[in-house]
């Protein structure tokens, strides 16, 4: 009696343990391929609002000088396009229980800088300036404008992180949800002031002027 109590104790543990096994690995192939899914829905979702994760900001500097020997008047249209670069390291996990997916965004950051430039210039030269020059190097209008670019940016908010976070989490979560049924969580890997994200910019393309 005793030898069939063992046995069937040892059956019972044995099933146990198989079923326990199955059911990780049940778990484990339903997480992979719930990863799986929401991976292949991300990566869809990031290329087809991958524009949203970018704003257009379209702004006008317009500046005067006067000095000794010149009138300087600047007055430039200045296209940026800023955001989130999608391509660049974006981390994401997936929380299959809560059917979230947590999403991690690289910094955002200054893509492009473009201009439409009006600059007129009256120079009344002196004897000083004729013979030794005004001090005024090329590049050095260009570099007050984009101080005076980067001071209107912080000034008026046009390089708001919230509001762009914002555009993006709506187009990507709504994508998310419609096509996988996941709710979306968006997160910064970090933040930049405004003259960081132009500083970061110009390092980018190789200047050598900073804010």
């Amino acid at each position: 009696m005793r030898k069939v109590l063992k046995s069937l104790a040892l059956s019972a543990l044995l099933l146990a343990t198989v079923g326990v096994a199955a059911f990780v690995a049940f778990s484990h192939a339903m997480s992979r391929r719930a990863e799986s899914i929401v991976s292949r829905t991300f990566v869809e979702s990031v290329d087809s609002v991958s524009e949203l994760a970018a704003r257009k900001v379209v702004w006008r500097v317009f500046r005067t000088e006067t000095s000794v020997s010149r009138d300087v008047v600047c007055d430039t249209v200045y296209t940026m396009k800023v955001g989130y670069d999608l391509a660049d390291d974006v981390k994401w996990i997936v929380d299959e229980g809560a059917r979230t997916v947590r999403v991690v965004l690289p910094p955002p950051k200054i893509m492009s800088i473009d201009h439409v430039l009006h600059r007129e210039v009256a120079e009344r030269k002196t004897f000083f300036a004729r013979v030794f020059g005004d001090g005024a190097k090329p590049g050095d209008e260009d570099e007050k404008d984009m101080i005076q670019l980067a001071d209107d940016c912080e000034r008026y908010g046009l390089l708001d992180e919230d509001e762009m976070r914002r555009s993006l989490e709506s187009a990507l979560g709504r994508e998310l949800f419609d096509r996988a049924g996941y709710v979306l969580k968006l997160e910064e890997r970090g933040v930049r002031t405004v003259r960081e994200m132009f500083n970061a910019y110009f390092t980018e393309q190789g200047a050598d002027f900073r804010l």
